[in-house]
C-alpha cells in the first residue's frame, strides 16, 4: 500500500468517518475510496445491461456475449 500525504476538508473527513463508521481518517479514505469503485463498477454494469451490451442469462452461465 503507497502512503501519500494529500490535504483533506476535515468537516468531510468526519462525516465520512461518521458513515462508515471508522474511527481513524485512514480508515475512512480507504472505505470511501473503495465505495466510489464499486458504485462505478456498478453503475458501468447496470449501463451495460441497459444497452443489451451484457445479458443476464450470460452472467448466469458464466459467459461473456459477443457484440461484434
Amino acid at each position: 500500500m503507497a502512503r501519500t500525504v494529500i490535504d483533506l476538508d476535515e468537516a468531510t473527513v468526519a462525516e465520512v468517518m461518521e458513515i462508515f463508521g471508522t474511527t481513524v481518517k485512514a480508515q475512512a479514505v480507504r472505505a470511501a475510496l473503495e465505495d466510489v469503485v464499486k458504485r462505478r463498477r456498478r453503475q458501468v454494469g447496470i449501463d451495460m445491461l441497459k444497452s443489451g451490451e451484457l445479458l443476464i442469462e450470460d452472467q448466469k452461465a458464466g459467459t461473456e456475449t459477443d457484440t461484434a
